[in-house]
């Protein structure tokens, strides 16, 4: 039911704005095709944006949690499989299936699968840090104080366009809600003129115009939000010319 859920809103959605249409136009054709033009635009493309959005933000946390209890546990213990039990221990859905599904592996095997998973450059970089810290001992806390250091100012300035985001999607809804609303009394208003202006083609035209830019506005505003930065790209891949220049 919950999965469901984002596909009984999109329905409704759009029954409610084809239901606007036929009252502003009384024309049945042009509500029905708005009602799947809307489902069809929420339900197979906001849907899925704001799904990918949510995986990505939800990785970007499971990481930043991971590496961090992974490093400061090994600091203190030594003991590579007490870290990685502690730091996946609060492990949920999809990562806890993942690690379910590594439990024949050694801590080592699953350290590197992770990788996949994560589909993080700082995890990358975490790894890179491990690997030196096999090679050549040391203090593991110490090695990886930049990047702690890093992740932490990462995880905060996403945190941080999280909320803005919110802020702005919640401005983005009040804006339309209020359009939609002065549209929707162009009925009364027009009382007077509304039979002829139902016949009208010019009318019909600037409500089917009017709906496709709402739409559109919908599909493009969410294309921007789901778009915002996650961990990878807010600490982007260093090109090989980058490397050969520090080398």
């Amino acid at each position: 039911m919950k999965k469901a859920a984002p596909y009984l809103y999109s329905f409704v959605f759009a029954a409610a704005l084809a239901g606007l249409c036929y009252f502003l136009s009384e024309n049945l054709p042009m509500s029905l095709s708005l009602f799947a033009l809307a489902l069809f635009a929420v339900a197979f493309l906001v849907v899925p944006m704001l799904q990918r959005k949510q995986v990505k933000e939800r990785k970007r946390k499971e990481c930043f949690r991971f590496v961090s209890s992974f490093i400061v546990s090994l600091s203190l213990t030594g003991s590579l499989d007490k870290s990685f039990e502690g730091a996946a221990s609060d492990a949920q859905g999809e990562f806890k299936e993942v690690l379910s599904g590594i439990e024949d592996f050694d801590v080592k095997g699953r350290i590197q699968y992770l990788d996949s998973y994560f589909e993080s450059e700082s995890y990358s970089m975490f790894l890179s840090l491990y690997g030196l810290y096999e090679e050549q001992g040391g203090d593991l806390l110490d090695l990886s104080r930049e990047l702690m250091d890093e992740l932490t100012r990462i995880e905060e300035s996403a945190d941080a366009m999280e909320k803005n985001g919110y802020m702005n999607l919640r401005e983005f809804i009040m804006t339309w809600i209020l359009s939609l609303g002065v549209v929707g009394f162009l009925r009364f208003g027009l009382a007077n003129f509304y039979e002829s202006l139902v016949k009208n083609a010019l009318y019909l035209g600037a409500l089917a115009v009017f709906f496709a830019f709402f739409l559109f506005a919908i599909c493009f505003y969410f294309h921007t939000y789901a778009g915002k930065p996650s961990l990878s790209s807010l600490y982007p891949k260093k090109s090989k010319e980058d490397s050969r220049e520090k080398d």
